[in-house]
């Protein structure tokens, strides 16, 4: 902007005005283009659409839906990201929002995110969801046979391999729900175990705070165990040593 032009925006609020007003929407969309590309938004994103699909695409009627739960256990805390309570089993659900190709198996600790020239390992969503499904059980009382995993990848991930049964994309979601058909619980019995999680669970204004200071402390601790198991590094001298 040069001097005259900014004598005139002086002169003439109302130039001013709009040239303000214009400076601001493009600040403003610029802002909002930067936020729907971070991975909290996209996050966000991939739970709403699971939460439509569990309002909109299950039969409220038989199933009742818990979102963001977080559950204490004996060593700390564990966040749920659904519950799905029926007849037919609870199902504890755990969804990554991730791009790339998948590779993994059941049994490997830690799976693989591939892109064209780099790739990054992540726990197996299988094992992650174990600890919640102990601390679901534990909640309810329920022996694990009536509990159900289900993994949800509802990004724009593919797999690179056939996956278990229980980890589907997003288009399979329901589908792998209804799928079980064997009734498992009695009405009073699922009502009961509503009314359990919605007891023990952390309070939302609370659970944030509570479960990210746990995961800290777990973290620490497990770096302190890896610390202490390591070989200390000894120095010595550059004089060279007799051979024995």
């Amino acid at each position: 902007m040069d001097l005259q032009h900014a004598l005139r925006l002086i002169q003439d609020p109302h130039a001013a005005i709009g040239a303000i007003g214009a400076f601001s929407a493009l600040l403003g969309l610029a802002l909002v283009l930067h936020a729907v590309r971070t991975p909290l938004f996209i996050g966000l994103v991939g739970e709403l659409r699971i939460r439509m699909i569990t309002r909109f695409g299950l039969d409220r009627s038989v199933y009742v839906a818990l979102h963001d739960v977080t559950l204490a256990m004996p060593d700390g805390t564990t966040q749920i990201d659904h519950i799905l309570v029926s007849r037919f089993g609870v199902f504890v659900i755990e969804t990554k929002n991730m791009k790339g190709r998948i590779r993994g198996r059941p049994g490997d600790r830690m799976w693989m995110q591939c892109f064209v020239r780099r790739r990054h390992a992540f726990l197996n969503p299988m094992w992650q969801n174990d600890r919640h499904l102990k601390a679901v059980e534990s909640v309810l009382g329920l022996d694990g046979s009536r509990l159900h995993s289900i993994v949800v990848f509802v990004g724009s991930a593919a797999f690179d391999q056939p996956m278990p049964a229980n980890v589907v994309d997003l288009r399979d979601f329901a589908r792998t729900v209804k799928a079980r058909t064997t009734v498992l619980m009695s009405e009073a019995e699922a009502q009961e175990a509503v009314r359990r999680l919605g007891r023990d669970r952390i309070p939302r204004w609370m659970a944030r705070w509570v479960h990210l200071k746990d995961l800290r402390r777990r973290r620490a601790r497990a770096a302190a165990s890896r610390n202490a198991g390591s070989v200390p590094i000894v120095r010595t001298s550059r004089v060279p040593q007799a051979r024995l």
